[in-house]
């Protein structure tokens, strides 16, 4: 028994000590005990464990009272719990407050900002809670450094970055879409369909970029088949490197739109191409190659390679030679 500057505690006393036990005893915060000697058996004394996993020390008499002694036995039950937990299973399983001391002083770490509440009653410890998002500002500026042309980090790569990154941590979509969802309350990042970006990112075009958006937005519009490859951007001597990380990029923007692995077409013309197939349907319910192709006046090369386009998006179905409608 440590009982710190006082050498012993008289009778009817009360003091707040450290046990240091010969072997391993399992208790919760909040659990009473006796302290018996081995013999003669005798009772010395009694009390409640504030802090069952506590660090060696001395606890003196200008300590706190023991209210907040509990706070410290509830903050590092929250250490020893999962990176993101719940009420419930924070208080019944790791503590022996009652429901209602529990409830009383979870409220004063919220409070006091000791624990971060996201949606879904979800909770994390505040410190936890400044980690990870100084991990996803960091993740996203360094996307934006080395992708200046991007939306932002894809969600899927970012909590792949966050689960290697963050020793013995695994977030669930429900934890995932709570933080993300807390961030862009806060307004530190913003949400771009599956991109994460930080709220104040920009995208600046250079003069070289500029004329390279210019460049491609003519060809697409201009292109006899409506269809075009990064071959025929090629043509007009931009560097491959900065054409394809230029695609990727218009296309997150819906100013192209991909049709396959290898062809491209502007968002403006599909657009229409889609409402003409539409529109087809309100009056016929099957459609062949030649009277799409007749629609929209592409070659029928072109014309088979937007219907597959439609079918894989499961817009239409084919059937053998002629299409249907799915929605």
């Amino acid at each position: 028994i440590v009982t710190g500057a006082n050498t012993s505690i008289g009778p009817n006393s009360e003091r707040k000590v450290q046990l240091r036990l010969e072997s391993p005893l399992y208790c919760k915060a909040n659990d009473p005990f006796i302290i018996r000697s081995y013999s003669p058996m005798i009772t010395l004394g009694g009390g409640l464990i504030l802090t069952p996993h506590a660090q060696k020390r001395i606890i003196d008499d200008s300590e706190v009272e023991a209210g907040n002694l509990e706070i410290d036995a509830l903050i590092h039950a929250l250490k020893r719990a999962d990176f993101i937990f719940t009420l419930e299973d924070l208080l019944f399983e790791n503590t022996s407050f009652s429901k209602d001391k529990g409830y009383q002083i979870f409220n004063e770490l919220i409070e006091s900002k000791e624990i971060r509440k996201l949606k879904d009653n979800r909770f994390m410890l505040s410190n936890n809670w400044d980690a990870m998002v100084e991990l996803i500002v960091a993740e996203a500026l360094a996307e934006h450094k080395a992708f200046p042309l991007r939306a932002g980090i894809q969600k899927e790569t970012l909590k792949s970055k966050l689960t290697s990154k963050l020793y013995n941590v695994t977030l669930n979509k429900n934890d995932y879409s709570s933080i993300i969802e807390n961030l862009v309350k806060e307004e530190i990042i913003i949400e771009r369909g599956n991109f994460i970006a930080i709220k104040d990112f920009k995208i600046e075009y250079s003069s070289q970029q500029k004329h390279m958006i210019d460049s491609i937005i003519m060809l697409a519009n201009n292109h006899p088949q409506g269809l075009f490859t990064q071959e025929d951007i090629l043509k007009l001597n931009f560097n491959k490197n900065n054409v394809k990380e230029m695609l990727y990029h218009l296309i997150n923007y819906e100013i192209l739109v991909k049709i396959n692995d290898e062809t491209i077409m502007s968002m403006g013309i599909y657009n229409t191409c889609k409402a003409r197939l539409i529109e087809f349907f309100e009056s016929h319910t099957e459609l062949s190659v030649a009277e799409y192709r007749d629609l929209i006046g592409f070659s029928r090369k072109a014309t088979v390679i937007l219907l597959e386009h439609f079918d894989r998006i499961q817009l239409t179905k084919r059937n053998e030679n002629t299409r249907t409608l799915i929605k």
